[in-house]
């Protein structure tokens, strides 16, 4: 074989092994960035996500602390109006916050969410009907009755029970969507 066929094959394999030792470099590269980008977008996700629960049960937690206080006192015949304006701006952005979870969680945290807010929406429109028929009834000359009252923290101890059960499964449900959050996805 002459010289310059050799050098020539010689080149010819060498450029052929670079070529591909370059192709191989570009495909691990590639692949590395890619399974780094998805691993920062699942985390970016999941941080989102668990901002959202957290939110809710934030709201849920002073809600239910506060719907506690409330019944006690209107058990107790005393007066709610501080804890009333209180309860009522506390959960005012419940709803918001429900509609936060559902665009980030699964379908299986939906019917918890919805049963907890739907719980402190009811508790929230009572305390206002009751602050509205107290401002109606502190001109008139027949004051709300004290049977009235009683009711109402009935009503509330039973919405209370109902919204801690509703939040202990939301909770359940946070926990296993949040520890299996990169599995499913």
């Amino acid at each position: 074989m002459d010289a310059g066929l050799a050098g020539v094959l010689g080149a010819l394999a060498g450029s052929v092994s670079a070529a591909g030792v370059a192709f191989i470099g570009g495909w691990y590269t590639r692949e590395v960035a890619q399974i780094g980008a998805r691993s920062e977008h699942l985390k970016q996700r999941w941080d989102t996500r668990e901002a959202r629960y957290k939110n809710f049960l934030l709201i849920l937690e002073s809600a239910e602390a506060q719907l506690e206080k409330i019944a006690g006192l209107l058990l107790s015949q005393q007066s709610i109006s501080v804890e009333l304006e209180a309860f009522i701006d506390q959960v005012k952005p419940i709803e918001t916050a429900r509609i936060e979870v559902m665009l980030a969680a699964p379908t299986d945290l939906h019917e918890p969410a919805q049963l907890a807010t739907d719980i402190v929406v009811f508790v929230r429109e009572r305390l206002e009907d009751h602050k509205t028929a107290l401002t109606l009834m502190s001109n008139s000359p027949f004051p709300v009755g004290a049977v009235e009252v009683r009711r109402l923290g009935e009503r509330l101890v039973h919405a209370w029970d109902q919204l801690k059960l509703a939040k202990s499964a939301f909770e359940a449900r946070v926990v296993l969507d949040l520890q299996d959050f990169g599995l499913r996805r």
